[in-house]
């Protein structure tokens, strides 16, 4: 049988994340490549052919398989869980009673936000179409009770939104980087050269994603720096969606304002579209990365692995729990963005970006061994 004994994942035609992660459990855990299967089910406007693939791993759209085939899988692996999948998932659940032990979720911040932020409103899990949860969600969270995440990080939180005493946790979390695995070696090998050979910029990454930081935000933060004396020293990087135009062109007044009247040398760049290769080469480049309230852990934690500088969390926020609270890396906590300059200007950071190098690994390792547990039978 196709199916037989081998670790399944079920994603969608427009997954970006399971190329990422089979790859890194290809190269970092050891896992055989035949051992492994995907099952895609079909996104509108996302066709099956431009979806990445590792090759020597059998793909099958969700519709050529059976569920007597699926039912004689190792594992199941469900990329997140959301009302693009839980149908599917559902579906595989419902068939037989065993299916659901054999069954894990591969969850982010995103889905754990939700319920949350669900369970804090009502008491429980409901459908809410404004948080996009739907039925299916709720059943198959009534019948799962496996989760691959960081333990220390979501453990608290799930037993809460799940009103359930105990839940198992595959205790790892994101193990791949930004590129695959061979591409993110190559890259790190070439950062290395050239910070042998030249002097590295004082850059400011100002969130991780488009549109992470709001207008506001981003103008605090500058006008910290000014404040602090400091922001000649620094370029500031800005991810930013084309389509925020109103927002632009306020920031670039704001901009104007600072270096016309306020006499302020003022550099930011703005980047809209890149490819993972500029995307990372950029992440990397940075000295300092401020960090939205909630997502972009991993490339925070390729940033702080590689050694590049320091990374910033407001207080209190999900992002500073997890890291400063729940992994212990020794990142910069600020209660206003508009605290960020006098941060910058007043610690020596080279003792805390050695820490953090040190936790990542060692979490790292953690992870790619109850990873190599789960995956190698």
């Amino acid at each position: 049988m196709r199916l037989e004994n081998k670790h399944i994942f079920v994603i969608s035609s427009a997954d970006k994340f399971c190329f990422l992660n089979l790859d890194a459990l290809i190269h970092k855990c050891g896992i055989l490549p035949s051992n492994l299967a995907v099952i895609v089910f079909p996104i509108q406007g996302q066709p099956l052919s431009e979806l990445l693939k590792i090759d020597n791993v059998d793909y099958y759209e969700f519709d050529d398989v059976t569920l007597e085939e699926i039912k004689l899988a190792q594992t199941i692996t469900f990329m997140s869980l959301n009302r693009f999948n839980s149908p599917y998932a559902r579906k595989i659940i419902e068939f037989d009673e065993g299916m659901a032990r054999k069954s894990y979720i591969f969850i982010t911040d995103d889905e754990v936000d939700r319920w949350n932020q669900c369970h804090s409103k009502f008491g429980k899990l409901v459908p809410y179409k404004k948080l996009h949860i739907v039925e299916d969600d709720i059943v198959c969270l009534n019948r799962i009770n496996n989760f691959i995440a960081d333990r220390s990080t979501f453990e608290s939180t799930l037993q809460r939104t799940l009103n359930r005493k105990k839940v198992n946790f595959i205790n790892a979390s994101v193990i791949f980087d930004t590129l695959p695995y061979n591409a993110s070696k190559s890259l790190e090998s070439a950062f290395n050269c050239s910070d042998q050979h030249y002097e590295r910029e004082a850059k400011v990454l100002l969130g991780t994603k488009q549109h992470a930081l709001s207008y506001s935000e981003l103008r605090e933060v500058v006008n910290g720096f000014v404040k602090a004396e400091n922001a000649e020293r620094y370029k500031f990087l800005i991810l930013w969606n084309k389509k925020r135009r109103k927002e632009r062109v306020m920031f670039d007044l704001y901009i104007t304002y600072l270096r016309h009247i306020k006499r302020q040398t003022i550099d930011v760049s703005y980047v809209t579209a890149l490819s993972p290769i500029a995307y990372t080469s950029l992440i990397l480049s940075c000295s300092h990365m401020v960090l939205q309230r909630r997502g972009g852990a991993s490339t925070a934690r390729l940033f702080l692995k590689r050694g590049r500088g320091m990374v910033y969390t407001l207080e209190n926020s999900e992002n500073d729990f997890g890291f400063r609270k729940a992994l212990g890396i020794k990142t910069k906590s600020f209660t206003s963005f508009s605290d960020i300059g006098k941060l910058v200007s007043n610690l020596n950071d080279d003792a805390d970006i050695e820490h953090n190098i040190k936790i990542c690994e060692s979490v790292e390792q953690r992870d790619v061994s109850n990873l190599q547990k789960l995956y190698s039978n």
